[in-house]
């Protein structure tokens, strides 16, 4: 009888980090325990991807900028060469790192373009801060305070709006001028999102135009970022959410349950589909062909194309040499 190890059973694998390359010829995912592993789009139903390293410590999650794949850990943000990595190349070295000593894990990353800038980037962190980092000079630029909780998620939409959702249930929203939020909803006071069973913590947000999206433990919602009014809740059974996200026209709401849902924005469900893993954690989309790509708990990933009405393939994290 051959005895596997925990690290071997796909059940054991966690994956909280996505991203693809600016050109969207590369993917990466990144398991919780600290292995990267990149991906041609091309080729992805092969299963076999090009790059696969270790690195030192946890990844809470994956971002773009640029030529950069940015992984966000603990206390740190490292940078790796898309490039370089497409061509094979197993560098176990970051090109450049982000010191954030005592601040926690970089729970999740966002891109703020600002007009005469080379762009800035958006750190939601376990110290219950939201930080701006110039990417130029790789120095903070704001601490942004006001959660009283770590950071779950954070979103931007254009260089206007920054949206927020933390540990204690609240959603901010904040100008990149100020240290102190400008605007804040929590939705678990909401009798309609209200799920007292799942509790009160937001795990995503999104922003488009004139919406803001949130879930977690309430049920997720739309806002009118305007006037911060409920427009309609969206669809999610009756588990957790993870995720939510904007694509054009549609929401995209996915977590515990095996069930990533796409609705419109009044709330009408439009698909469900069924996920390999119980948790969907993050979810990865490219256009020009269109790609999408579900990873959580565990080290399956499935992968859906064109409306993303079904799911069209699944590979397996390369947890072990």
């Amino acid at each position: 009888m051959v005895l596997r190890s925990a690290a071997s059973i796909p059940v054991y694998t966690t994956i909280l980090g996505q991203a693809t390359s600016a050109c969207g010829a590369l993917y990466a995912a990144a398991s919780v325990d600290g292995i990267i592993a990149v991906w041609r789009t091309s080729s992805l139903s092969s299963g076999k991807p090009i790059v696969r390293l270790k690195t030192d410590g946890n990844i809470y999650s994956l971002l773009t900028a640029g030529s950069y794949l940015l992984v966000g850990g603990r206390d740190k943000v490292r940078a790796w060469v898309w490039e370089s990595l497409g061509e094979g190349q197993n560098q176990h070295e970051p090109s450049w790192e982000l010191p954030l000593q005592g601040r926690g894990e970089v729970n999740t990353m966002a891109l703020l373009s600002e007009a005469g800038t080379d762009g800035r980037l958006l750190l939601g962190m376990g110290d219950n801060n939201v930080y701006l980092v110039d990417l130029e000079t790789r120095v903070i630029v704001r601490a942004m305070s006001g959660h009283a909780g770590y950071i779950h998620s954070v979103d931007t939409c254009g260089d206007s709006v920054i949206a927020s959702g933390g540990e204690d249930g609240c959603v901010k929203l904040w100008d990149t001028s100020q240290q102190e939020a400008v605007h804040s909803v929590r939705p678990a006071e909401d009798t309609d999102l209200a799920r007292p069973g799942c509790g009160s913590h937001v795990s995503s947000v999104a922003v488009t135009g004139d919406w803001l999206a949130a879930g977690g433990g309430p049920a997720p919602a739309i806002w009118h970022l305007k006037s911060l009014a409920l427009a309609t809740s969206l669809p999610c059974g009756d588990s957790e959410v993870k995720v939510v996200r904007f694509q054009e026209d549609t929401v995209m709401v996915t977590g515990r349950g095996r069930k990533l849902y796409q609705a419109t924005i009044s709330g009408e469900l439009k698909s469900e589909v069924e996920m390999s893993s119980s948790v969907i954690y993050s979810i990865e989309q490219k256009r020009d062909p269109n790609l999408m790509c579900c990873a959580g708990s565990s080290s399956y990933i499935d992968i859906l194309t064109n409306q993303y009405n079904y799911k069209d393939d699944t590979i397996e994290f390369p947890v072990l040499d």
